[in-house]
């Protein structure tokens, strides 16, 4: 998904939908003067958005050096970092960071893996430190109107599943929300198809940017967004 974003979001002013709504939900005072960790940074969008609240500093991690060509070659802020690392094993020493965020990564590791995230994000944060992280949200339509499922068997998430692995880890839920509606799935749906079937861009794109907009201003059935920290007195 990151990979097919990349054609049509190369800076925050031109994100839309799930991507906007993420970089609006972070409170920019986990970023102001911050140590912030993207993981599963992709092209480096949210590393855009972030750079305008001022952070210390934001490092961008993913699995493959290939991954990280086109937010190397785009961005060139010295506060912003990017480097080859797994999220299950973060190459980082503890209390790193001050604010991690981790969007649409949990669905891509391999099965019964998702609880080794939480405790590495656990063991890298700061006490006191936030954690935001967005995954497809598991409901009817928003599951059989997702065409990675039908392919790859994309997995989607409960609130209550995310909660257990949050206070599994020793993390503490802050507030949680389901965004996108019906034009999201449309749009994915028309995203996948020009890009593989057609191979041109999405066609009514900026019909369907606008509807999607509207759509995260309210609840919806698609991504679920949930924002946790570490306890302030953890060891």
């Amino acid at each position: 998904m990151k990979n097919l974003l990349s054609e049509h979001a190369s800076k925050y002013e031109e994100l839309h939908g799930r991507c906007k709504f993420s970089c609006d939900y972070v409170d920019s005072r986990d970023i102001t003067s911050k140590e912030v960790l993207d993981i599963g940074c992709g092209f480096g969008w949210f590393e855009m958005y972030a750079l305008r609240d001022s952070p210390s500093c934001i490092v961008g991690i993913e699995p493959e050096a290939k991954n990280l060509q086109a937010a190397r070659e785009s961005i060139h802020d010295p506060r912003a970092g990017f480097q080859v690392g797994s999220a299950l094993d973060l190459p980082f020493q503890p209390n790193s960071f001050d604010t991690v965020v981790c969007w649409e990564v949990l669905e891509h590791l391999p099965v019964r893996t998702e609880p080794a995230l939480f405790d590495e994000v656990y063991r890298v944060l700061s006490p006191g430190g936030s954690f935001y992280l967005s995954t497809p949200y598991r409901s009817l339509v928003g599951t059989v109107s997702d065409p990675a499922w039908w392919l790859i068997g994309h997995r989607h998430y409960r609130t209550e599943e995310l909660i257990a692995l949050a206070e599994g880890a020793g993390l503490r839920i802050q507030s949680s929300t389901v965004r996108g509606g019906t034009f999201q799935a449309i749009g994915t749906l028309n995203m996948y198809i020009a890009k593989w079937v057609f191979r041109r861009k999405p066609i009514f794109q900026s019909f369907f940017e606008v509807r999607e907009d509207a759509e995260h201003q309210r609840e919806g059935f698609m991504t679920l967004f949930v924002k946790m920290a570490k306890p302030a007195n953890a060891d």
